[in-house]
């Protein structure tokens, strides 16, 4: 038996060996060259398969941060489209209850403001399928205050209230002007 053995050479470090064995007894000494040649090439074939491989690692690690980026970014804008429009109908009705509790309305004239308001609201509501439906108590408690102030807040409330509706098709669209006790 005879045979001959050769590194397989890597960059950093060896590959492995490459061998060669046959039965019969052989000198091995002119086949050298071509067998060096081969273990070249196994070594240049192991290092771009190895490189292809973490390219493909790479661009999957890549693409997978570019997901999350953009999941990330989209979480911020809904988050800020849905923050904002809450904080708006948030900050109108604490300011309308502040009204309203302060009593700054003239109640007299108060009927008359929702009813304004309401006419008004009712141009933007017909556009988004929404029905308005005021329900005034007989008897309002007493309160003063800039009516236009109170108008704009009650239909900025309406509104809002209008625009939050306009993505529900499952149901009917109603926005009513609840009864205000004593």
């Amino acid at each position: 038996m005879s045979g001959v053995s050769l590194i397989i050479p890597g960059r950093e470090r060896p590959f492995g060996i490459l061998g060669v064995y046959i039965p019969q007894p052989r000198n091995f000494s002119h086949d050298l060259c071509f067998l060096q040649t081969m273990a070249t090439l196994l070594a240049t074939g192991i290092e771009r398969q190895r490189a292809e491989e973490q390219t493909q690692l790479q661009q999957a690690e890549l693409a997978h941060m570019a997901r999350l980026g953009l999941a990330s970014e989209l979480t911020a804008g809904l988050a800020h489209e849905l923050n904002q429009p809450l904080t708006a109908i948030t900050t109108n009705a604490h300011t309308c209850l502040q009204l309203l509790r302060s009593g700054m309305v003239n109640i007299e004239k108060f009927g008359e403001i929702l009813e304004e308001a309401a006419r008004l609201a009712n141009i933007e509501a017909r556009q988004y399928g929404v029905q308005l439906r005021l329900e005034l108590a007989d008897s309002l408690s007493p309160v003063w205050g800039d009516n236009i102030r109170l108008q704009q807040v009650i239909l900025t409330l309406v509104c809002n209230g209008i625009e939050a509706m306009s993505e529900t098709s499952d149901r009917k669209r109603e926005l009513t002007y609840p009864n205000l006790p004593r």
